[in-house]
């Protein structure tokens, strides 16, 4: 049959599927519905419909949806337009040329549908499901998802979804794999493996109460307002000392209000400006207490599934991010130096799999995440294969790169040949007694090796602008503050033999770091003097930037390296709320003794 006769006979029964915020393709099937994909048609209820023939159906609901399979029946219609009907495609040889239908690119009202000649390049497996695709080279941009690929004989052998315009081919699920999906879609029978809730259903209220009972949860809130509506947002209630952030969302998650930290009394504002939609989301990496918002108009809560499941070696589970920027959490239960490998993968979203402990959740910087090792169909499954420092529960937690929403798989199993090489969660360290307190042991990562000791309720998370600003500009192999922000600690250390300055003496040295300060640092007091393993050191107490800043220094030469443990005073600190002139005067003198002559080098 000639490319000319293929248009003809199957264009006419080609939709054009639109939503305020994009388009698609889509085939009519029997019983007057239209097949395309779930990422075309969500979040929206409703689409609007053309064909060739000029003909255009308003409102069709989004009958049924697979957000694993990625597919989606629109309506029934009422048409006498022919229904078409799927083919098994997948023993025809690599080499045979093909033809892809479908609508891309358009702008048009009343589109007409483009054709294209290629070649099947390949078949590829997802093993999740199952399913075949298959990949030609035949020409697509976006808007293709949903169309139709062809023989030259006529014969629909696959339903398109997915172009990488980069690398010119575009995969196209096997119209064998794809019609059992859609007869379970008819019949309603995807429900528990990738449920779908239109959040429209339930019951919306002007105030909202909150409470995160665990580490890494999300609240999603829908909005269905007219265009133009003015949203008030208001937060109440005690926001303990973890963070609590929010952000709004519009229907093609574009962000409206991003990262805003809650307290009590924080306010927002919005506009409706387009169709469908908008989400409020609210998350916390840690537990909270109670707080509500309160809006002027009716906040839906996204209904939850599952709350954190408990999952096991062997399972294959199975996910909805609902929402914009949702967050799924699952429990697994290991032994000390137990081996799992851990895999997400989906067609709809681009997932990211972090683990943390669950019951004492871990600094950020020391959760294992990844994004795209586990390659797959697209390129895009997060892989890890993780060891279990301790025996506990580990928090498995799922959400997607850009805050897009779908249906993924998590694979609990053994690792395998091939598979990502294991790593750890680095266990909590164990405090030990000293005369100020519990202290930590810090430890340099390279020779020769560093060891301070510091109090063990200091952490990484920056408690002000200074200090978040303090800690990223600068290149320090140790950055943490006190909980309430009183006082900085950093560790510096500079391979001196790097710049050809190895022999320098430390007076030296002393002298180059004063000449660079110039005027920006006053010195109140210094004095050298000898640590226990022998090693000359440079103490320091000066002010900065207009005294604004105070810092206890030490320097010492070891080895080639240098290396500056300083405790730095933020400006403005006595401002701070709790007890900072109580710490300074007394406190932190002892602190900052038992920090210097803590000092050992590892020979």
């Amino acid at each position: 049959m000639s490319p000319e006769a293929l248009f003809k006979r199957y264009a006419p029964s080609l939709a054009f599927v639109e939503t305020p915020s994009g388009h698609g393709t889509g085939i009519l099937i029997e019983d007057g519905y239209v097949l395309t994909n779930a990422h075309v048609v969500l979040p929206y209820e409703t689409v609007r419909i053309t064909f060739p023939d000029r003909s255009e159906f308003q409102d069709v609901p989004v009958a049924h949806l697979d957000t694993l399979a990625d597919l989606a029946l629109l309506g029934p219609i009422t048409t006498t337009l022919p229904a078409l009907t799927l083919a098994d495609g997948e023993d025809l040889p690599i080499g045979t040329e093909v033809y892809l239908l479908g609508y891309p690119g358009e702008v048009e009202t009343f589109p007409e549908p483009t054709i294209s000649k290629g070649l099947i390049s390949r078949y590829r497996e997802w093993d999740i499901l199952g399913l075949t695709f298959i990949q030609t080279d035949a020409a697509a941009a976006g808007g293709q998802s949903g169309g139709i690929l062809l023989t030259r004989e006529g014969a629909i052998i696959g339903i398109s979804g997915y172009t990488f315009a980069d690398q010119k081919y575009v995969l196209v699920l096997s119209a064998r794999d794809a019609q059992p999906l859609v007869d379970a879609l008819r019949k309603g029978e995807v429900a528990e493996r990738s449920p779908w809730v239109w959040v429209s259903q339930h019951k919306g209220y002007f105030t909202q109460n909150m409470e995160f009972s665990r580490a890494w949860t999300t609240v999603g809130f829908a909005i269905y307002e007219p265009v133009g509506t003015t949203v008030d947002l208001k937060f109440m209630g005690h926001m303990p000392a973890p963070e609590v952030e929010y952000l709004v969302k519009d229907p093609m998650g574009i962000y409206v209000v991003q990262n805003n930290l809650i307290a009590d009394g924080v306010a927002a504002e919005f506009t409706i400006e387009k169709e469908g939609p908008y989400y409020l989301v609210v998350g916390a990496k840690e537990p909270t207490g109670n707080f509500a918002v309160e809006s002027n108009v009716p906040l839906i809560r996204h209904p939850e599934s599952q709350e954190d499941p408990l999952i096991q070696l062997g399972d294959t589970v199975y996910g909805v991010l609902d929402y914009p920027d949702d967050v799924d959490l699952y429990r697994l239960v290991l032994n000390k130096r137990d081996t799992v490998n851990i895999r997400v993968s989906s067609l709809m979203i681009n997932p990211v799999l972090l683990i943390d402990l669950l019951d004492k959740p871990l600094p950020e910087e020391s959760t294992i995440i990844d994004i795209n090792s586990g390659k797959g169909l697209l390129g895009t499954d997060a892989e890890i294969t993780f060891t279990a420092p301790e025996r506990g529960t580990y928090a498995l937690i799922v959400f997607d790169i850009l805050g897009d929403v779908g249906g993924y798989a998590l694979q609990v199993r053994e690792p395998y040949k091939g598979a990502p090489t294991p790593t750890t969660i680095e266990p909590t360290p164990t405090p030990l007694p000293s005369s100020i307190g519990p202290v930590q042991l810090y430890t340099s990562e390279t020779p020769p090796y560093v060891h301070i000791r510091y109090p063990a309720n200091w952490h990484s998370s920056p408690s002000s602008p200074f200090v978040k600003a303090l800690c990223e500009a600068n290149p320090f192999s140790l950055c943490v503050t006190h909980p309430d922000g009183f006082v900085v600690l950093t560790v510096a250390e500079e391979d001196l033999a790097a710049y050809g300055i190895a022999d320098l003496t430390m007076e030296e040295y002393v002298d180059l770091w004063k000449r660079l300060m110039g005027d920006k640092l006053t010195i109140v007091h210094e004095e050298y003097w000898t640590t226990k393993q022998g090693f000359k050191a440079h103490i320091v107490e000066a002010t900065m930037n207009e005294k604004v800043v105070r810092i206890y220094r030490m320097t010492v030469l070891a080895e080639g390296k240098a290396v500056t443990v300083s405790l730095i005073v933020p400006p403005l600190v006595e401002l701070l709320p709790g007890r900072p002139e109580r710490f300074l005067k007394n406190e932190l003198p002892a602190i900052r003794a038992y920090v210097f002559k803590s000092f050992v080098v590892e020979r």
